[in-house]
């Protein structure tokens, strides 16, 4: 019956939030139990979180208010996924249903008083280029529906307009020295959280140059001063490793080619992998999630023999050489594409490099 487990769904989460209002200000002091809030707890909140219906979202809600009050320093990219592809996303859509963005305007308000959520939000997100900017998103959302475009106001625009002050009244309350965050100088701190902010705002769009034409990108990265002039490969395998929004397609065409600059960038991208302890499917995945492997099959034989030497040295015993890790890898791909895909599966028959050692 859906109805029953529906029901027992909402039970449990009112006794996990019940839990969570108890004791999610003393979790932070027993590493056992923050790491089961970070793997399980986290788990279940974020799969019921995806819905419209406004009771079971209401529940959901009432169990993250205790954990963004109280832990948001240490569930930061839990966090960040339900902000940003839950509440954000919801908020942000069409047809969503009045209920539910009140709800969520609600509980943005509850946060929004809490001391130090405000300016944690723009320090830990807006400021890391591995995360959306969930302030000025969320601040954006507001401002824009504080006000009806047409017709009379609602109660979502008064809503709205709550949400706004209380973050407004925290940033207040941080500036006039209302929240100790550090023992270091405020000026420092700005001078920092500035600093991050810019660099995040030029790999952002250093990346969308290179998106649009790879030779336009590394021309913008040594204009700005991302990397120096002639460009270092350490540099770009930097840059290439930890900034979003890459185009996974030009960053496999780049990578695989016979360039020698272009080789040395490859390995120096591989290392900046730690493949240690892993097994070699686990590792081959980690690897190629960053980027898609090009069409050629030249190209893919460097990226994966880059990716065999690489796995080789840190798990240095594991296989005998360098080539029987590439045969092994080589194996995976073909046995992966095969399966999926066999179409392609001919492009990997043509490097000649999969034979029985």
């Amino acid at each position: 019956d859906s109805s029953n487990v529906d029901s027992v769904r909402n039970r449990g989460l009112s006794i996990l939030q019940v839990c969570l209002h108890s004791c999610a200000a003393d979790v932070s002091r027993f590493p056992a139990i923050l790491e089961f809030v970070r793997k399980e707890i986290m788990s279940v909140i974020v799969q019921n979180a995806v819905t419209h219906d406004a009771q079971r979202l209401s529940l959901v809600l009432g169990c993250l208010y205790p954990l963004s009050s109280n832990m948001y320093t240490y569930l930061k990219p839990q966090l960040h996924l339900i902000y940003n592809s839950v509440m954000l996303r919801s908020l942000e859509a069409k047809g969503v249903p009045y209920d539910v963005q009140e709800l969520m305007i609600e509980t943005l308000t509850d946060w929004f008083r809490c001391p130090g959520v405000v300016s944690g939000l723009f320090c830990n997100y807006d400021c890391d280029p591995f995360c959306s900017n969930l302030f000025e998103r969320f601040l954006k959302y507001l401002c824009k529906n504080v006000f009806p475009a047409e017709g009379p106001v609602t109660s979502l625009h008064r809503r709205c307009l709550e949400a706004l002050l209380a973050a407004l009244g925290d940033v207040s309350n941080r500036c006039l020295g209302g929240w100790t965050v550090s023992a270091q100088p405020r000026s420092h701190i700005a001078e920092q959280l500035l600093a991050n902010k810019r660099r995040k705002k030029r790999c952002l769009l250093a990346a969308e140059h290179f998106n649009r034409d790879p030779k336009k990108g590394m021309q913008y990265l040594q204009s700005v001063g991302l990397v120096s002039n002639p460009a270092g490969a350490s540099e770009l395998a930097e840059f290439f490793r930890y900034t979003p929004n890459i185009d996974k397609v030009m960053l496999g065409q780049y990578l695989g080619e016979r360039e020698d600059f272009n080789i040395e960038v490859l390995k120096e991208f591989a290392q900046r992998f730690d493949f240690k302890g892993m097994p070699i499917d686990e590792a081959l995945r980690t690897f190629l999630s960053t980027f898609m492997l090009p069409g050629e099959a030249q190209k893919i034989d460097r990226i994966v023999e880059t990716f065999s030497e690489e796995f080789f040295r840190q798990e240095n015993g594991l296989f005998k050489s360098p080539s029987a890790a590439h045969v092994l890898t080589f194996s995976i791909i073909m046995l992966n594409t095969d399966q999926h895909n066999r179409r392609e599966c001919s492009i990997f028959r043509e490097l000649g490099s999969f034979q029985t050692q």
